[in-house]
């Protein structure tokens, strides 16, 4: 975060943290038990031209951020990222500036055939991992990302953004059979095959 006029040390955000943040999102925890994997975006689209250095929200590195330079009240730009390929999820891993009576909230909505489908909005940590859990499990190819200013004066920093991508959703195998053969009195032979294991192979 910073001031149009000055630059806040990290170090004092870090400081006011101790003192203002609050928690509405969970801890950051991944459980290999669960399955699946963060994944990064690949590419963004700023349609109104007023995030700077795009790349560094995505880079893996909370040393490095985009800025989002609208300074003004309100909803900030949305700043679209997109994946490589379709992610199946149901939550987001922002770190970003937030708080200090200066954004209330954060929003993220996700590209769903085509219409964007508003999955969060409310509160998160200041500048540490915080999970957010959408409203809804969602196919897409595209999230994208906003604050809410009461206050103008500040660019705001989103540090990383990524995805949980979901293992595949296990579903009933499915099976055909054909007519029995071979068929006397008391014996008949059976033929079946698997045509899908669900998605867990057997």
């Amino acid at each position: 975060m910073s001031a149009s006029s000055i630059a806040l040390p990290r170090f004092l955000a870090i400081t006011l943290l101790t003192l203002f943040s609050f928690f509405t999102a969970e801890s950051r925890t991944l459980s290999a038990a669960e399955g699946g994997a963060w994944v990064a975006p690949t590419g963004w689209v700023d349609a109104e031209g007023l995030w700077a250095e795009v790349p560094l929200s995505f880079d893996g590195s909370s040393a490095s951020y985009a800025a989002d330079q609208s300074n003004r009240v309100g909803d900030g730009p949305w700043l679209e990222l997109r994946f490589a390929q379709a992610v199946r999820t149901d939550r987001a891993l922002v770190v970003a500036d937030f708080g200090f009576g200066i954004v209330d909230a954060v929003s993220v909505e996700a590209q769903v055939a085509g219409a964007w489908v508003p999955v969060f909005t409310g509160a998160i940590a200041n500048d540490a991992d915080a999970i957010v859990p959408f409203s809804s499990v969602v196919t897409t190819d595209a999230l994208r990302f906003r604050f809410h200013y009461v206050t103008d004066g500040y660019y705001f920093w989103l540090y990383n953004f990524a995805a949980f991508s979901l293992p595949a959703e296990v579903v009933a195998p499915q099976v055909t059979t054909t007519a029995a053969t071979s068929v006397t009195a008391t014996t008949a032979a059976l033929h079946g095959g698997l045509t899908s294991d669900g998605g867990e192979p057997c």
